[in-house]
């Protein structure tokens, strides 16, 4: 974003306080998530209690199914390695390691719209929408009620007046589940793009409480719930030229890295629910996931209204779906190939096998993983170059084998 319209921006929201210190909370949020090797770990444990819940499903088959030749994948940002030429389930809201792909680029398509606003002089306000709950109802129950008070938030004559008044160009709207002492509690975030200021309370211009009073009245009539004053309608504009880029970073974390969130104030994040039922194999637990994943599927995670693509376009990724996202391997180099028989003992295996392979090797390289299989699946993991495949027709290294364009792993 240019200075022009960082400052256009920061003029433009003279009207309202600059918040809080995001910043800090930004920082906060980074210091509560696990750190990436461990986060990879607690998801692959996920994804063995996924296999056990839905072992005919596709999120129960995620990174189970392979080609011909399996192999460790270089980014060519040097974070790290991965797994490529292994079958992808795609799932948002079940696999965690197919959501980080997958919620890291619709992050990015939030971005653009943030800074394409923002760069025509606009303005975007993070709206958080709740409902009360409690913990005897399902989620699914207490999700459509959300989504119907949403739907008639934005309907009908006084929702398009506020449009007029405001110049309301258009949402984009995500969905996070969370789950504490009182239940389910699915909710919305909200970005809302618009062309006039939001104003100050008890001015004539105030949407903050213009949109706290359409959403209580919306939840009262269309729902058995209550929205629970500011806290059911939390309202952060967007604003001040030093803050901008760290309110991108909080907007960009509340929007689509709900994979990353820890809960707060006693509550757990559904990935959290799910990486606990793994670990500890806690009936409730386990019961309280697949609640989860059957009532999540096949909901969208994010929504972007139809006026915001009509004025600024799409990003390339809008177009392509979940699942083809989450197969997107990685554009750096293959460092390590693995023999398909190889790969099956080490995505069978109990003890996380396929997230400690790929974090050895960015730890000690080849010897590591060499290492490591040895030890956990058979002393006859031998090394193998040029070649890495079933079909028998493998060359074997002489001691030169650092230097061989491909490497490969083998159990012979």
């Amino acid at each position: 974003m240019t200075a022009a319209a960082l400052g256009k921006a920061s003029r433009a929201n003279s009207s309202v306080d600059d918040g809080p210190d995001l910043v800090a909370m930004a920082r906060q949020a980074v210091e509560k998530t696990l750190s990436r090797h461990d986060r990879y770990r607690a998801g692959t444990r996920l994804r063995q209690l996924n296999r056990y819940l839905w072992p005919k499903e596709r999120v129960g088959t995620c990174g189970r199914r392979r080609g011909q030749t399996v192999s460790l994948q270089r980014s060519s940002k040097g974070q790290g390695v991965s797994w490529s030429g292994i079958e992808t389930c795609g799932s948002i809201w079940a696999c965690p390691i197919c959501a980080s792909k997958v919620r890291a680029a619709r992050g990015d398509e939030v971005r653009f719209y943030i800074e394409h606003h923002l760069d025509r002089g606009g303005y975007v306000t993070l709206v958080s929408l709740t409902t009360s709950h409690s913990w005897a109802e399902n989620l699914v129950d207490v999700y459509d009620d959300v989504q119907r008070a949403w739907a008639k938030t934005t309907s009908g004559r006084p929702w398009t007046r506020l449009v007029e008044q405001y110049g309301i160009l258009g949402p984009i709207v995500a969905v996070e589940v969370t789950c504490g002492c009182n239940g389910w509690h699915p909710h919305l975030h909200v970005l809302l793009f618009h062309w006039k200021p939001m104003g100050r309370a008890g001015s004539d211009m105030d949407l903050a409480g213009d949109l706290r009073d359409r959403w209580t009245y919306m939840v009262d009539k269309h729902t058995d719930r209550t929205a629970l004053g500011r806290v059911g309608c939390d309202v952060i504009p967007i604003s001040g030229e030093a803050g901008i880029a760290a309110y991108m970073s909080k907007v960009h974390y509340e929007m689509t890295r709900g994979d990353l969130k820890r809960g707060r104030w006693g509550s757990r994040s559904a990935w959290q629910v799910g990486m606990d039922a793994a670990e500890t194999s806690d009936a409730r637990d386990i019961r309280a996931w697949k609640e989860y994943v059957e009532a999540t599927k096949g909901r969208r995670m994010l929504r972007v209204s139809k006026e915001l693509v009509a004025w600024y376009g799409k990003p390339v990724t809008t177009d392509i779906s979940d699942e083809d996202l989450a197969a997107v391997e990685q554009d750096g180099p293959s460092v390590l190939h693995f023999t398909g028989g190889l790969y099956d003992r080490i995505h069978a295996s109990r003890s996380l096998l396929s997230a400690e392979v790929p974090i050895a090797f960015e730890s000690g390289g080849l010897l590591e993983v060499l290492n490591l299989l040895r030890r956990e699946i058979s002393p006859n993991v031998n090394i193998l170059a040029n070649r890495c495949t079933d079909n028998g027709d493998q060359s074997r290294v002489d001691g030169a084998w650092a230097s061989a364009p491909l490497i490969g792993l083998s159990l012979t």
